[in-house]
């Protein structure tokens, strides 16, 4: 899902923020910020929603604790 406000041009350097949310058992959604730098103009909003998968089994498995530990500063509860 994403909802796109003003266009990044060529050149723009891009502030993106990314945090997780709504942390399952099995999921997790990820958002997304993306700002121009230069005067902090919001350009888009985004999310995506992860489900986590055995690759083996195909059968949903828990949020990998590496996962968590990468996003510990970042996840809103």
């Amino acid at each position: 899902q994403i909802a796109y406000q003003r266009p990044a041009l060529l050149g723009d350097e891009l502030l993106i923020t990314t945090y997780l949310a709504e942390v399952r058992r099995v999921s997790a959604v990820r958002h997304f910020s993306i700002e121009r730098a230069a005067d902090g103009a919001a350009l888009a909003r985004a999310y995506t929603r992860w489900a986590f998968v055995d690759p083996q089994s195909g059968h949903p498995i828990r949020v990998p604790e590496v996962i968590l530990a990468d996003f510990a500063d970042h996840i809103v509860r």
